[in-house]
């Protein structure tokens, strides 16, 4: 789980900006919306506002590039750079180097994770966990300069051999981790580096956009996963969509000699291998509907955006609650009504266990929802120099019988449009 992360100088974030998963003493919904680990109280729901173009959802970017780009990539090669965009709007910004620092849980065991670089080289890179209460080192990664390479020290406790060490050192490349370098190369497993690369691998969900075809997603998981379809369907059913089932239709087919032939002149052209096999499979997802007058399966082709994001979501939130994983989602209510947009939320925070849902919204409505804790509540703002802000509802302090709500909406709270009169000078 995250209970915390920092990030300085990426895309609209010029100075440092947290978000801070610390759940207060609070104990409105604490048995579903805290988990608490070893005295340590974190909240699983997070919830970010902001209007247009304030940079909220560039936070879940900057979450979701440190994790699947930065760490978890296996695609990293000499002299291409770390692929980062610093702040723009400054020329300090883009000469200064940024920083990335989570601090998490696997398990019981805190880590802590911090990174420095810019867009070319990893500078710094910091990891210590407390196995056992008390912090220790697990690595420390330093760039020489003068010597242009990186030098690793390695903590005790990971009870790495000589050759491991000096193996992972001498192939740490200047654009990728530690945790990258050591799980692309030939050398002997270690326990402890593979528990922490596995956590950013396979504990966080896509960075799900608004207008993102969950589709794929979904119909891989009904594939994978048997127990998926029941939830599903009955996610759909609650919803009154009329939905009784769902499936998927294969087919298998031939490419034409004709596009055989076109796709070999692109081949030609693009200077890669030509294409040899002819076989092509196609697939499509059908809903049967079940009314008093009417049985029978649609396509999801004729079905609503409605109904295709919330199959998508259903199978992403059985998935999340089952596997103990995060999602980062950018406008989750897209296309939902606003008691679908709750539902989700609210099975989630009932039936999940050490999951995490993160994500921006512009429903106001939520706000007054009495399952929303306040230290879920956070709020983007750009200031003068355009650079994003971050911070929570609960710092404010306000009265508990004070409605966030109200207090947003009268502009108490700040991140909110500023528009002027709605009359048009001539």
């Amino acid at each position: 789980m995250i209970l915390q992360f920092k990030v300085k100088n990426f895309l609209s974030i010029r100075e440092e900006q947290t978000l801070d998963f610390t759940a207060s003493a609070d104990k409105t919904y604490e048995d579903y919306a805290v988990v608490k680990i070893k005295g340590v109280r974190i909240s699983k729901l997070g919830v970010v506002y902001g209007p247009n173009a304030s940079g909220k959802s560039n936070i879940l970017k900057a979450l979701a590039w440190f994790i699947f780009y930065l760490v978890a990539s296996r695609s990293k090669k000499p002299g291409t750079g770390t692929g980062l965009t610093p702040f723009m709007m400054d020329e300090d910004s883009r000469n200064q180097n940024s920083s990335f620092e989570l601090i998490f849980y696997i398990g019981d065991v805190r880590y802590e994770y911090s990174v420095v670089l810019n867009n070319q080289k990893i500078y710094k890179e910091e990891l210590y966990f407390y196995p056992n209460n008390r912090r220790a080192l697990f690595y420390e990664r330093t760039w020489n300069e003068d010597k242009s390479n990186s030098s690793i020290s390695f903590g005790p406790l990971l009870k790495l051999s000589a050759t491991q060490k000096l193996f992972i050192e001498s192939n740490c490349i200047s654009n990728a981790t530690v945790l990258t370098t050591y799980k692309n190369a030939n050398v002997e497993k270690n326990v402890e580096l593979d528990k922490v690369f596995n956590y950013f691998e396979s504990e966080f969900m896509p960075l799900l956009s608004k207008n993102d075809n969950l589709g794929q997603l979904a119909n891989d998981v009904v594939r994978l996963d048997a127990d998926s379809k029941k939830f599903i369907c009955e996610m759909l059913e609650k919803a009154d969509f009329n939905i009784s089932d769902i499936y998927i239709k294969e087919e298998k087919g031939e490419v034409s000699e004709e596009a055989m032939e076109k796709f070999r002149k692109i081949a030609k052209i693009l200077h890669i291998s030509e294409p040899q096999d002819k076989s092509i499979s196609t697939e499509e997802l059908f809903f049967t509907h079940k009314t008093p007058f009417y049985t029978g399966s649609l396509s999801n082709m004729v079905e609503s955006e409605g109904t295709n994001r919330m199959y998508g979501l259903s199978a992403l939130l059985f998935t999340l609650i089952k596997n103990n994983q995060t999602l980062l989602c950018d406008e989750l209510e897209n296309s939902l009504h606003y008691d679908l947009f709750t539902h989700i939320i609210k099975t989630f925070l009932v039936n999940s266990d050490r999951a995490q849902l993160i994500f921006s919204t512009h429903s106001l409505m939520l706000l007054d929802e009495d399952f929303i804790r306040r230290d879920m509540v956070y709020f983007a703002n750009k200031n003068e120099s355009g650079a994003t802000e971050i911070y929570r509802a609960k710092d404010f302090g306000l009265h508990k019988e004070v409605s966030i709500l109200n207090a947003y909406r009268a502009g108490k709270l700040g991140a909110k449009p500023q528009l002027g009169s709605i009359f048009i000078d001539e």
